[in-house]
Order: structure tokens, then sequence, then C-alpha cells
């Protein structure tokens, strides 16, 4: 019995994980760049580059993908919504 919910608590595991880095993958391979949108938010209409990569790095959209997924995990376990 303590076999049976071991290896249902491992496939629950592995699920979760899948479905963390599916949703992520989806959100990342979305058109248009996060970082424009966000100056544009911030900024009005008049952007220049060096506006979007402020963002960029303020944000950490310059950062390899690895890295955003572990803090994207983090904010989403945590119940923030950045």
């Amino acid at each position: 019995m303590l076999n049976y919910f071991g290896r249902r608590i491992l496939l629950m595991i592995v699920v979760m994980v899948g479905a963390t880095l599916l949703a992520f993958t989806v959100m990342d391979l979305a058109p248009g760049d996060p970082a424009e949108l966000i100056a544009l938010a911030r900024y009005g209409e008049e952007l220049t580059p060096v506006q979007i990569q402020q963002v960029r790095e303020a944000e950490g959209l310059d950062a390899p993908l690895p890295v955003r997924y572990w803090r994207w995990l983090s904010h989403v376990v945590q119940g923030n919504n950045r």
C-alpha cells in the first residue's frame, strides 16, 4: 500500500512540473515582446529602445530561460500574480 502511494505522489510531482513547463512555454512563445508591452503601459506611445531595454532588465526578461522559469515558478507557488 505504501508503494502505491509513493508511486502516485511521484507521478503527481512529474505531472505538476510538466504542466508548469507547458504553461510557461506557451506564455513565452506567445507573440509580442512583453518588455515592449510593459513599456507602452508605463511610458505611453513614444518609446525608445533604451526604455524598452530598461524595462527588460528591471523585469528580468533578459535572463536565460531556465532562470526566468524558476522565478516564474517561485511566484506561482507563492501566489504572486507577477
